[in-house]
């Protein structure tokens, strides 16, 4: 059902994007604004790992199909379903408030970036970079978590 739910907004993002002089098919480099536009928010390297076999569809073509992007899609739900479906606004929350000692409704940012840059190789210093670029209120120097977790849970990552 899931699928069927996500196969039926792959359509529908396709054709924002799809070609008026090649029906059926979109450029290759509108793939992972799509597969974001589709609902799904894969991570870094399975993101580019699906390019890698976007890219091998018809080397020399700089569009693929509606057909090949979907089977592509399908497998990667298939084989690495945990890698590419976005968390609920619920569950984003959840896991902010667990730094959240005083129950206020947001994080201190320079805190937090401390605890991000001590995860170890969890992240990148690119990847804590933006989070606190889009994260961070100018004003406040905070996190408003509920906030952040709703900008996560409708539009994903920055495309």
């Amino acid at each position: 059902m899931y699928t069927e739910h996500v196969k039926a907004k792959l359509k529908t993002a396709f054709a924002i994007y799809e070609q008026k002089d090649t029906p059926g098919y979109v450029y290759k480099r509108e793939v992972p604004s799509i597969i974001r536009s589709s609902g799904l928010n894969p991570r870094e390297q399975l993101m580019a790992d699906m390019m890698k076999e976007v890219h091998s569809k018809d080397i020399e073509a700089e569009v693929i199909s509606f057909d090949n992007l979907e089977k592509i899609l399908m497998l990667a739900m298939k084989e690495r379903l945990d890698e590419v479906i976005r968390d609920s606004k619920e569950t984003i929350m959840r896991a902010f408030m667990a730094f959240d000692k005083q129950g206020v409704g947001y994080i201190n940012a320079e805190d937090f970036k401390a605890i991000l840059e001590s995860a170890g190789d969890q992240f990148t210093k690119e990847e804590i970079r933006d989070f606190m670029a889009s994260a961070v209120d100018k004003e406040t120097g905070n996190i408003d978590y509920e906030q952040y977790a709703r900008l996560l849970a409708d539009d994903g990552r920055a495309i």
